[in-house]
């Protein structure tokens, strides 16, 4: 699920429809797109890697029915009109896309030895649901749902994973992962930073750094590579920051959504602006793995996961 951090990389936001679907210039290939607003706001955030390989297809405002019939689909972004989606044909490993999952349903899919490639969680007249795309092609998928960030950094560690797609949503307080999740941790907020234009970035970002994994990571690779079971460094697990605009959490209420694993020196990222996006990015000459964008009452909110 993680590429390579030498590659070169852009992101965009504020993007329109026809912005989405232009085919990109080698080596870009699209990772992700993320549908966010409503009506004439409605607009994309875009990721793309510059990881060669078969050209890539964007498909934007699908049905469930549309949705179901789509193989190889690699991102989902759940939005207003329909399902956003990018599709490499001719995949390996096919893929499958469901939609309209509960909680329940993605956990069995996950138990039959499915990964989530991408997950987004919007809101049904029945309550939360689920878009997933899932393959059998990797190691297994640790999921964490309706959880604060306070509470999902502390369920991180305790598994010892790190994000590999994290979502935010406000169906309400929800704990649902197993175990014992503690309100407490290092969590550092940032001021008011309003979004700008589009910023791009690209270049050679490595990742360095020893990852020691320890604990139950499902995966018999991982584990029998540990050096230590059962502890787990805090530093690979990841950091999480938040902003806050005008020095109080406006994310009192959202919740996240995370499909976790192993990501060598991740970092990741709620409540962000475009401008903190961008130099987070900048600054510390990071690799981005995935990137969501959701409009509420501040304005345009980003989730990011990177390695750096």
């Amino acid at each position: 699920m993680n590429g390579n951090p030498d590659d070169p990389w852009f992101w965009t936001h504020d993007a329109r429809r026809e912005h989405v679907l232009r085919p990109q210039r080698e080596p870009f290939r699209l990772a992700r797109v993320s549908s966010y607003g409503t009506g004439p706001r409605r607009r994309f955030a875009t990721l793309a890697h510059g990881d060669r390989g078969p050209a890539r297809e964007t498909h934007v405002d699908l049905t469930a029915n549309e949705l179901a019939a789509c193989t190889n689909a690699i991102s989902i972004s759940a939005g207003e009109g329909g399902f956003t989606v990018v599709v490499e044909p001719g995949r390996p490993v096919a893929s499958r896309v469901r939609s309209g999952l509960d909680e329940a349903a993605v956990r069995a899919l996950l138990a039959t030895g499915d990964r989530i490639l991408d997950i987004d969680p919007y809101e049904t007249p029945d309550g939360p649901r689920f878009a997933v795309v899932s393959a059998a092609d990797g190691p297994a998928t640790h999921f964490f749902t309706g959880l604060t960030a306070f509470r999902l950094r502390w369920a991180l560690r305790r598994a010892c994973v790190q994000p590999l797609r994290l979502r935010a949503h406000a169906f309400g307080a929800r704990d649902t992962a197993a175990g014992d999740h503690r309100t407490a941790g290092d969590y550092r907020a940032a001021g008011d930073h309003r979004t700008a234009g589009d910023y791009r970035a690209a270049g050679d970002y490595r990742a360095a750094g020893d990852y020691r994994a320890a604990g139950d990571h499902r995966a018999a690779a991982a584990a029998a590579a540990s050096a230590a079971a059962g502890d787990c460094d805090a530093a690979a697990v990841g950091d999480c920051h938040a902003a806050v605009a005008g020095g109080r959490d406006t994310a009192a209420d959202v919740r996240y959504t995370v499909a976790a694993g192993l990501l060598p020196r991740a970092r990741w990222y709620v409540h962000l602006t475009g401008d903190q996006v961008g130099r987070r990015l900048d600054r510390l000459r990071a690799w981005p793995v995935d990137l969501d964008a959701r409009r509420t009452g501040d304005g345009v909110r980003y989730t990011m996961v990177m390695q750096g």
